[in-house]
């Protein structure tokens, strides 16, 4: 009985416990939340991914890395949270921490309840090495479809193409061409230019782009690996400005009247009158041989006078006169000018000829007086800018011009070398002049030259006197002197006449006299001072 009493007792304790618990069961989420599959993508640094997933009960979700957070409104967080029902988050995915050996995996646990668990695991894949960006300084980017084109070169101007080459690695340049001149200024900046001294034969005129297949090899240093990547480089020739003539003709050519033969002035103080046959021939080097010739009318006044080389001073120019009589003939860079017969018999005709590089020609084609010409204070002229444009400066005459004139260069003798005048004088080691001299003389002749040479000068070789033009036919009236000595001598081709002595006690002028037919031609007057 007793035993009987005692087992119903601990049955309604057990009873009353089980029931105790089932209450406080019914409402924890924990038994009654279920929470989504688990979820795995790919996402890279940059990019944002939706994830969707619906939640029994209110909810919290986070992410363990940094580089994995949710956008919320304005802001990314690591942690958001919501209401239960569908939810929809937007995850962000950036490059911080980012390497370069290993995927990295970011966890996202929801909470809901006392009970949390993983639903996504996002795997954002490490970075590539070989990811270089190549701009210019305005931003252009470089690659394998946008080459490289280094800048327009000029002599004795160095011209730099800038280039910025942006990488997470030490990056370098083991490869160029030989044309290429490289200069690295640090962190990744390289400013590369045009060599004129290469080997493969690539000249500073002409452009190119991919078509020679050059190429600039950057490259990174990468788990022991080199990897490299190549760039397409090709060359823009020539600055698009630059041009020169060699030689040009800028002092007055006379032409002659059949335009067979153009002399240049020259003559006095050791120049020399050069003379051309038939035309004037010179080299144009502008980018790709590409330049445009054009043709002045220069109106003026022509003087002629006795005992002068004749001029012409030009007041005025006309850009749209007929100048058929000048021929243009163009090789690429070489031009060569040459002129019809000037059927007048008393008018002369005066032109400038200039070229241009293509893209200055066709920056000013439209008004070529307007901008070829400047105010030279009450007169126009052609812009100083423009004078290297020139290639020649002709006046054809009426007539056909004399045979040339005889004229005399003077050059002191040292150690068996010559030595002009102006160089003599230059070097302060005495003075000697050579001049002509325009007065009428008691000779038969105007073309007269005065050679004065300082006395000390004789102590250190022979005065040469060069008789220029001097031709078959003519012959060579010395002086005689008790104190100096006076020969002529052929040498190197030419005609000299030759004086040495000791000239300290010289006090006389000496005339040497050059004649033709018995008639003098030239006259030479020498004194010592």
């Amino acid at each position: 009985m007793k035993s009987t009493y005692l087992f119903m007792v601990f049955a309604m304790i057990l009873g009353f416990t089980l029931t105790g618990c089932s209450d406080d069961n019914s409402g924890d989420p924990s038994t009654s939340v279920e929470f989504p599959e688990l979820k795995e993508f790919t996402c890279n640094a940059g990019e944002t991914k939706d994830l969707s997933f619906t939640a029994g009960a209110d909810w919290a979700l986070s992410s363990n890395a940094g580089w994995c957070k949710f956008k919320n409104g304005e802001f990314t967080e690591s942690t958001i949270s919501g209401k239960a029902g569908s939810q929809t988050v937007q995850v962000v995915i950036t490059n911080d921490g980012q390497n370069f050996e290993k995927d990295d995996i970011a966890e996202l646990t929801l909470k809901m309840g006392n009970s949390s668990q993983v639903i996504c695991k996002i795997t954002r894949p490490h970075k590539i090495p070989v990811d270089i960006v190549i701009t210019d300084e305005e931003g252009n980017v470089y690659d394998a479809e946008n080459p490289i084109i280094i800048k327009g070169s000029a002599p004795l101007s160095l011209v730099e193409t800038v280039i910025t080459v942006e990488t997470d690695f030490e990056v370098g340049l083991p490869e160029y061409p030989d044309w290429v001149a490289v200069n690295a200024k640090g962190n990744g900046v390289y400013a590369l230019s045009f060599k004129d001294d290469n080997k493969s034969g690539i000249s500073n005129k002409y452009s190119f782009g991919t078509e020679k297949g050059y190429t600039l090899t950057f490259a990174v240093q990468y788990n022991k690996d080199l990897v490299e990547i190549e760039v397409p480089v090709g060359y823009e020739g020539l600055k698009a400005d630059y041009l020169s003539v060699d030689p040009s003709f800028t002092s007055v050519h006379w032409v002659s009247k059949d335009g067979k033969t153009i002399s240049a002035n020259g003559g006095v103080s050791g120049t020399e009158s050069d003379v051309y046959e038939e035309k004037l021939s010179t080299t144009i080097t502008t980018r790709n041989d590409d330049y445009e010739v054009i043709k002045i009318e220069q109106i003026g006044d022509f003087m002629d006078y006795p005992g002068m080389d004749p001029a012409f001073y030009p007041n005025d120019f006309n850009f749209n006169a007929d100048m058929s009589w000048i021929n243009v003939q163009k090789d690429g860079e070489n031009l060569s000018l040459s002129f019809a017969e000037n059927s007048s018999d008393t008018d002369i005709r005066a032109a400038i000829i200039m070229a241009f590089p293509r893209d200055v020609y066709e920056a000013i084609k439209d008004d070529l007086k307007g901008n070829i010409l400047e105010d030279a204070g009450g007169y126009y002229d052609i812009a100083t800018k423009y004078t290297r444009n020139i290639v020649a400066n002709v006046v054809q005459e009426y007539k056909l011009p004399e045979a040339p004139v005889v004229s005399f260069a003077g050059y002191i003798e040292s150690n068996g070398t010559l030595i002009s005048f102006e160089e003599v004088t230059a070097n302060g080691a005495g003075e000697a002049y050579l001049d002509k001299f325009y007065e009428q003389t008691e000779y038969g002749t105007d073309n007269v030259y005065t050679a004065s040479v300082e006395k000390k000068l004789l102590s250190y070789g022979a005065m040469y006197l060069e008789v220029k033009n001097y031709e078959e036919g003519m012959s060579c009236e010395l002086p005689k002197s008790d104190i100096l000595t006076f020969t002529t001598e052929n040498k190197d081709g030419k005609f000299y006449i030759k004086v040495s002595g000791n000239a300290a006690d010289v006090t006389e002028q000496f005339d040497c006299i050059i004649t033709k037919d018995g008639s003098p031609v030239s006259v030479c007057l020498i004194s010592f001072f």
